[in-house]
């Protein structure tokens, strides 16, 4: 059957039949191939394709064009069947486990730690420039507040590289999994979202590792800054 599918399929690829075709039902209705082959069994379809041969001669009979239409149809339902079960089960899969949210704690203390560690690194190497900066009448308010949005724009950007970059892998995995029918399953406000809470925590992670180094070098003494080599 599934090589009857393929020969009426190049036979309707043909000029003759596409003309034919399009005279019955117009240029816009039924102009894919999956339209056409599910309405072999209609009797304008038949018409069109009274008297077509195969492409070694065998002339196609109705019956057949009746099975090839209902086993085309019954392969459309399969194909539907197993894109809804797709779906469903990554709905079942929806939310997180124990072992994913314990996964994520683990990674947004490594992030803090990170983090802060780097802060901590930075502000040493800027010793001078924060004496400096008190000694012209900097305030500790006016510090803590540099370093912390310093903190807030780095945590921005590193958020924006990590939303591209697990959105790129996320699709490459689930292609694997279940192909381009994935595409189909795509709710674009959900993975805005998504990427919107991402951004948010990343930024804020980035902010609360920022406020032990930023707080240390408000608190400051510029003469004891100035001392460091």
């Amino acid at each position: 059957m599934s090589d009857s599918i393929e020969k009426v399929s190049t036979l309707l690829y043909e000029p003759e039949y596409r003309q034919k075709w399009r005279r019955v039902y117009g240029q816009m209705k039924y102009n894919k191939m999956e339209e056409k082959l599910a309405i072999l069994d209609s009797q304008k379809t038949l018409n069109i394709l009274e008297g077509a041969k195969y492409a070694e001669g065998t002339e196609i009979s109705v019956d057949q064009l009746k099975a090839i239409a209902r086993e085309f149809r019954s392969r459309q339902k399969l194909r539907d069947l197993e894109l809804y079960l797709d779906i469903d089960l990554f709905k079942q899969s929806a939310g997180f486990s124990a072992s994913q949210l314990y996964l994520m704690a683990l990674s947004f203390l490594v992030c803090v730690v990170g983090i802060t560690n780097a802060m901590l690194m930075s502000i040493t190497e800027r010793f001078r420039e924060i004496a400096t900066l008190k000694c012209l009448g900097a305030t500790d308010s006016f510090i803590l507040v540099q370093i912390v949005l310093e903190a807030l724009i780095q945590g921005a950007i590193g958020s924006v590289v990590g939303i591209v970059l697990g959105f790129l892998v996320a699709l490459v995995a689930s292609c694997l999994q279940v192909g381009m029918r994935v595409f189909s399953t795509f709710d674009f406000g959900m993975i805005g979202l998504a990427a919107l809470a991402s951004l948010v925590a990343g930024m804020l992670l980035a902010v609360l590792a920022s406020l032990y180094p930023s707080a240390r070098a408000a608190r400051m003494a510029p003469m004891e800054a100035m001392r460091v080599e």
